[in-house]
């Protein structure tokens, strides 16, 4: 509950800058892979969040 409404009360990019758990539940981020396990896992580019 606290990672909802960490997301409800700041938005997707603020609650990523304050909490790096959120940050790091970010897989995909307009369409573009942003784990890099999973990148190197199927021989993908891994992109950065871009905040």
């Amino acid at each position: 509950m606290p990672y909802v409404l960490t997301l409800a009360s700041h938005g997707i990019e603020r609650a990523a800058q304050i909490d790096p758990a959120i940050r790091k539940g970010i897989n995909l981020w307009h369409g573009k892979l942003t784990h890099e396990g999973v990148a190197e896992a199927h021989n993908l580019e891994c992109f950065r969040l871009p905040f």
